[in-house]
């Protein structure tokens, strides 16, 4: 009796220590994360960046626009672009979207091709609460900052 406990706890040791797993598990805390105020004071410090937009055609253009120079690249086509994604990766790559959620997922995306990007924390939600400025062009149309009056001039 005493041999069949030791071959039963050996038995079933590999699906109790991690040590023997072998599956493999993303690790959340890689995602790199920016707040809208880090982006906005690379912005001021005239830092080229890599603004992506993961947000649909129609938010793009809808009620909280978009940030002047962004590139319109809708989560579900993603995978499709990543060559086109990695011809910008000579500077930083900031990935939003409208809160924050779909920009996590692109960035753990982008992460497993390779391609290292920070997720903008509160997306467009957050951007716009704190009163920096937006564009409100169509894709292709020139892309220029609407400014929009400081946080400070709202009060």
């Amino acid at each position: 009796m005493k041999t069949k406990r030791i071959v039963l706890t050996f038995f079933f040791l590999p699906w109790i220590s991690p040590a023997f797993s072998t599956a493999q598990t993303i690790d959340t805390t890689a995602i790199e994360n920016i707040t809208p105020q880090q982006v906005r004071a690379k912005f001021d410090s005239s830092q080229s960046i890599a603004l992506i937009d993961v947000r649909t055609p129609e938010e793009f253009v809808g009620p909280l626009d978009h940030i002047a120079g962004s590139m319109l690249v809708p989560l579900q086509e993603l995978g499709q672009r990543i060559q086109e994604i990695e011809s910008i990766q000579d500077r930083p790559i900031i990935v939003y979207c409208r809160s924050g959620n779909r920009s996590r997922d692109a960035v753990e995306l982008l992460a497993k091709k390779g391609i290292r990007a920070f997720n903008m924390t509160g997306g467009m939600r957050e951007w716009n609460r704190l009163g920096y400025p937006v564009s409100r062009k169509k894709p292709g149309e020139e892309d220029i900052m609407t400014t929009m009056p400081s946080q400070k001039e709202r009060h």
